[in-house]
């Protein structure tokens, strides 16, 4: 993930999720599993749903002046300019970790493995949020970490959390909520 600010912004771009690569172990005990994420499943994700939320570690929207978000060979891509002053404060000190993802998987398969928790393949899904990750927390998916480019402006210090109050356009259960019901409805 590459970080940089500009003009009171920041751009962040990177992969989120690199398809048919396993997560790291996701659950504990015997209910563990590992992850992957079908080639193609992003791609028609993103058909269904061109815009998925942008937020910080699954709880808070952010803003943004633009966002892509594609699926290539490797996988899920994304680049946002984020006008956030809190995660640009976050990634002018060097705390920004990854991306993350929120989804529903609508259709999956368990393979069972020799050695190992059983690995989840998620062959199609509704992507409902994607997730700018700070150092409180571990994106399950490794390829997400980031490589910080950051040229920082002369400004006041950073919250001590990632949180965009001031600037937020709803809560993030109220927009799982309704994409959950728009599921339902559909009768999927």
């Amino acid at each position: 993930m590459r970080v940089e600010t500009r003009r009171g912004a920041v751009l962040v771009e990177g992969y989120v999720c690199a398809t048919a690569r396993d997560s790291g172990p996701i659950g504990c005990g015997k209910r563990a599993f590992v992850e992957q994420i079908a080639p193609g499943a992003f791609a028609a994700a993103l058909e269904r749903n061109p815009s998925p939320a942008l937020m910080a570690c699954h709880r808070d929207m952010v803003p943004a002046e633009r966002m892509e978000l594609r699926e290539d060979s490797i996988g899920l891509y994304a680049a946002a300019l984020v006008t956030c002053p809190e995660v640009r404060a976050r990634a002018e000190k060097g705390l920004l970790r990854g991306w993350s993802f929120g989804f529903i998987a609508m259709r999956e398969r368990t393979e069972r493995r020799p050695k190992g928790p059983p690995r989840r393949i998620v062959e199609e899904m509704e992507l409902l949020e994607i997730s700018i990750i700070d150092e409180r927390s571990v994106p399950a998916y490794s390829g997400t970490s980031i490589k910080a480019e950051v040229r920082a402006l002369a400004e006041a210090a950073p919250p001590p959390v990632l949180k965009c109050g001031g600037c937020g356009r709803g809560a993030p259960g109220e927009e799982w909520q309704r994409r959950l019901e728009k599921l339902k409805g559909d009768g999927k």
